[in-house]
């Protein structure tokens, strides 16, 4: 299986987004949300799923470095 980031985006300096894909499910959307106040959390079949930062993908880290607000 492999995750593929289609979208993401630093809507506040305190915010990131980011959506994608699973290859098995390409149809079925996943979105990492971060928040400084409540940190990762990812959406999928209809829920928020906390997450640890080394549950994190790196597909997203990747985006989520280079990108952030100084």
């Amino acid at each position: 299986m492999k995750l593929y980031i289609t979208h993401s985006k630093w809507s506040s300096p305190n915010h990131f987004e980011a959506l994608g894909c699973e290859d098995t499910y390409p149809n079925m959307v996943i979105r990492f949300d971060f928040t400084t106040a409540n940190g990762w959390k990812k959406w999928r079949h209809g829920g928020w799923l906390p997450i640890k930062l080394d549950e994190v993908p790196t597909e997203v880290m990747v985006r989520y470095g280079p990108s952030k607000p100084q």
